[in-house]
């Protein structure tokens, strides 16, 4: 699902926030997004390089993980490496010469192979993760989540999908008065609207 509220932390950077809300945690389901303390450092954008095809993404660096998510359908993200501790996270330069700018980054048992828009980018990268001591350990993290726990309200969700909330005053006054709307089996409005060949 993608992030679990559109409800952000109150001063998140606005590109993070964006990001954050259409990042799709679904491959990861024990993955907490918005584990209380956790809050995005670094968010470089890519491409991911594979066999079968390059796609944009991001590299993804907090201040306890790091993942990468690769841009899909409707523009939203999804996370196609393991968010791993920073400190375990290992990269090897893989550029050649007169190659793109890549790196090798390996998140455990698995690696990617990531194009930076520049060399100089690149090097960003490389400093970025490279700095073990900037990563805290997950199980140390304590502070205000970066996004609302759980699954969205019922608030939410009626503004997401654009209906009345059924449960206050307004919200059931505005579906009732849609209700009677409707024609009914039987009633004479939805008989009047029958061809004339079934009304005899």
């Amino acid at each position: 699902m993608v992030a679990e509220s559109s409800s952000i932390k109150p001063g998140v950077n606005p590109e993070f926030s964006e990001y954050l809300q259409r990042l799709d945690t679904s491959e990861y389901p024990s993955f907490d997004l918005g584990l209380g303390g956790r809050h995005l450092v670094e968010l470089f954008r890519c491409v991911v390089v594979s066999k079968e095809a390059a796609k944009t993404g991001h590299l993804a660096v907090c201040n306890d993980v790091v993942w990468v998510s690769q841009v899909g359908d409707n523009n939203s993200s999804a996370i196609v490496m393991s968010p791993t501790s920073g400190g375990k996270i290992r990269y090897q330069d893989v550029q050649q010469e007169w190659d793109e700018p890549l790196l090798r980054v390996e998140f455990g048992g698995s690696s990617v192979v990531l194009e930076a828009s520049s060399d100089k980018e690149k090097e960003r990268w490389i400093t970025v993760l490279g700095n073990s001591a900037s990563f805290k350990a997950t199980a140390s993290l304590c502070g205000p989540r970066m996004l609302a726990p759980g699954k969205i309200s019922k608030v939410d969700a009626a503004k997401l999908l654009d209906i009345p909330y059924p449960y206050d005053n307004e919200g059931a006054a505005n579906l009732k008065k849609e209700y009677h709307k409707i024609p009914k089996v039987f009633s004479p409005v939805a008989f009047s609207l029958l061809p004339l060949s079934t009304q005899s």
